[in-house]
């Protein structure tokens, strides 16, 4: 013990660092006019004494300590964007809403410290470049995948809206977020936002402007085969019959492929209700994923991702899918029907990470 700790005192590197990250821990807990000495030393697990001998005024435990914030946020980016290049739009929304949740979660503390730093700087002129590099780091990994100036709104849109998630009383949805970032990425111009209320409280939904409202005559679907982003979400959100697919998991055998009844909100994820003792639910367990396709006429939508929830389905899932599909008077009978259905129900929820979509639909005047 004794040996251990006459090594942490002969090196001195080691204990500023400690005394570093304490201090950023104190920031992320107390703010940045919380800071003292001894709160750090006790945090550190340190004597008070170090405190002061390498770092001689409040000031300097903040600026050491905020500048390792900046530099392991630096190191954060340069990782990303090399896991990240080659996304298109549609992709890297949703990857840097992964992000945005991520700091009301792991990264919390260290969003923390970001905004007590710009807020401190306002006040201390001496701050300002470390506040300055923060948020030339943030846009210098976004020109990596995207033009400076999409790089330079996406990272004001994620900063004001990470503030108001952790200052305000709620915190923003994934999906209203991955909607703010898909405008932002792959702009359409005349896209109209539209805030609508419903079970989840208010949401934000993008849709195209009604052609007739504006005078103009609709666009021929043909001239477009690909369906926009929001018109393959509406799309697949009305209530079409599925074909769900899965692989097999056996060299000898196509992907299993079923028709099946889902659920779906547009900017959400992709329900299911199955059997638990069902061969098509041990083989989404198997491979963690699967896709699906709505079809009608000729337009379709396939979408393909992760599974990230599994659990018994209750029963206001039960009703919610059975009005979705079923007419009003039936969807008493199929809940207590349920049981003998299922042996146990179970919930599956997908996130979409791939799409296709088209409408096949002949131009007019052809």
């Amino acid at each position: 013990m004794t040996v251990e700790r006459s090594g942490r005192q002969r090196d001195p590197r080691r204990r500023i660092e400690e005394i570093a990250a304490a201090t950023e821990k104190v920031i992320a807990q107390h703010g940045i006019e919380g800071v003292t000495h001894r709160l750090v030393a006790e945090t550190a697990g340190v004597p008070l004494g170090a405190t002061t001998y390498h770092f001689a005024t409040k000031d300097d435990l903040i600026t050491a300590a905020l500048r390792r914030a900046v530099d392991r946020f630096a190191v954060y980016l340069d990782d990303w964007t090399a896991r990240h290049l080659g996304r298109d739009a549609e992709a890297l929304a949703e990857d840097l809403a992964d992000v945005f949740v991520s700091c009301f979660g792991s990264q919390r503390d260290q969003q923390v410290v970001e905004f007590e730093l710009y807020l401190a700087a306002l006040r201390r002129p001496e701050l300002r470049p470390l506040a300055d590099q923060y948020t030339e780091l943030s846009v210098q990994a976004l020109t990596h995948v995207t033009d400076p100036l999409t790089a330079t709104a996406a990272a004001a849109a994620l900063n004001g809206l990470a503030l108001r998630g952790l200052a305000g009383t709620s915190t923003p949805r994934r999906e209203d977020i991955a909607c703010v970032l898909r405008r932002i990425l792959a702009p359409r111009p005349g896209l109209l936002v539209h805030r609508t209320t419903g079970r989840h409280g208010n949401r934000l939904v993008l849709r195209p402007p009604d052609p007739a409202s504006e005078g103009r005559a609709p666009i021929p679907r043909g001239d477009r085969m690909p369906l926009t982003v929001e018109e393959r979400e509406a799309f697949l959100a009305e209530p079409h019959i599925g074909a769900l697919s899965v692989a097999s998991g056996r060299p000898d055998r196509a992907p299993l492929t079923v028709p099946i009844w889902y659920g779906y909100e547009p900017g959400g994820e992709v329900w299911i209700t199955t059997d638990r003792a069902s061969r098509k639910f041990a083989l989404i367990r198997a491979a963690g994923r699967f896709s699906m396709m709505a079809d009608h006429g000729t337009r379709y939508v396939s979408v393909e991702g992760e599974v990230v929830r599994t659990g018994r389905t209750a029963e206001a899932e039960l009703r919610a899918m059975a009005a979705r599909y079923l007419p009003e008077g039936q969807v008493d009978w199929y809940v207590r029907h349920a049981a003998e259905i299922f042996t146990e129900p179970v919930t599956v929820r997908m996130r979409p990470r791939r799409w296709l979509s088209a409408d096949l639909t002949m131009p007019t005047g052809e």
